[in-house]
């Protein structure tokens, strides 16, 4: 995370480590590239997306973000002014309040999406007393299915994803890694996670 300003968070969940892991892997391997339209699925209070704009620093990158949570909305958009302050450049953003499973802007297609997403399956974790921090932790049944079907509408050509998770529960991501549509790989390894890289044939 730039080390300039603090990001607004809500007191129920506040973002790890990994979500600045994977902005910079995400920028790492795309670094060259000039322009496009990147997506924050699951932007919460838009740390990966605005850190991985940021490393961009270019009016040429669009940046859209999708939630299902409104309650994030007020700190994404706080956060959006300080990074656009902080560049010093007019972000072009946009917001979906709802899931990515609803997103209907057939019009528009993605170079770049990232996501760190809930990826502890129902029953299988401490449930806090929050309602909302468990829904940002549990997935829902049918997700990388779900997200399968997502990217084959959204994603570029030679587009790429890139998504935080955990080790123990890659063989949920098999319709990606056995797919003809998509060529999908473990990028990076770092305690109990990986980022998935998925690129669009």
């Amino acid at each position: 995370m730039s080390d300039f300003f603090n990001y607004s968070q809500p007191d129920f969940f506040r973002f790890g480590h990994d979500s600045v892991w994977l902005a910079e892997l995400a920028f790492m391997q795309n670094m060259s590239a000039t322009k496009g339209n990147i997506l924050d699925i699951g932007a919460g209070c838009g740390i990966v997306g605005l850190e991985l704009w940021l490393k961009f620093s270019s009016a040429n990158w669009h940046l859209h973000s999708i939630e299902p949570l409104f309650e994030f909305k007020k700190y994404w958009e706080d956060n959006k002014a300080k990074v656009e302050e902080f560049s010093n450049l007019p972000l072009n953003a946009s917001y979906f309040s709802g899931k990515f499973q609803d997103y209907n802007v057939s019009e528009l297609k993605f170079d770049l999406i990232v996501g760190n997403l809930p990826y502890f399956e129902k029953g299988k974790g401490r449930l806090s007393p929050d309602g909302k921090r468990n829904k940002c932790r549990f997935m829902e049944e049918g997700l990388i299915d779900d997200l399968y079907i997502f990217l084959e509408m959204y994603l570029v050509s030679k587009g790429r994803s890139y998504f935080v998770w955990k080790t123990s529960g890659l063989e949920l991501w098999n319709p990606f890694f056995e797919s003809s549509v998509f060529i999908a790989s473990c990028l990076a390894k770092r305690d109990q996670e990986c980022i998935i890289e998925i690129v669009r044939c």
